[in-house]
């Protein structure tokens, strides 16, 4: 993993830029969305245990709350398949 500490950061949380390792990132962030979406409904504390890395709670906009933020071309289908949003749809648009 290689990375730089970004100086540009609007939210005054720390940003990082991920220069080699982008890859593994987003494979195990979805394979932890994948493990928060098979637990148990009304275990609260693993799904929000699993939560924790992938979501920022402290960030004040919507535009930084998924932790790991990929390229714009990826960004829509990424966001969408952690926010649950209509996902097939999206599949279609892009074709």
């Amino acid at each position: 993993m290689v990375y730089l500490e970004s100086t540009n950061s609007d939210i005054g949380l720390p940003e990082y830029l991920i220069i080699d390792g982008q890859q593994r990132l987003t494979t195990i962030t979805l394979m932890l969305q994948a493990l928060k979406d098979a637990t148990v409904d009304g275990d609260a504390f693993t799904t929000g245990t699993i939560e924790s890395f992938l979501i920022n709670t402290q960030s004040p906009s919507q535009e930084y709350k998924i932790k790991l933020k990929p390229i714009k071309s990826d960004n829509i289908q990424y966001s969408a398949l952690l926010k649950h949003d209509n996902y097939s749809a999206l599949l279609k648009h892009d074709n």
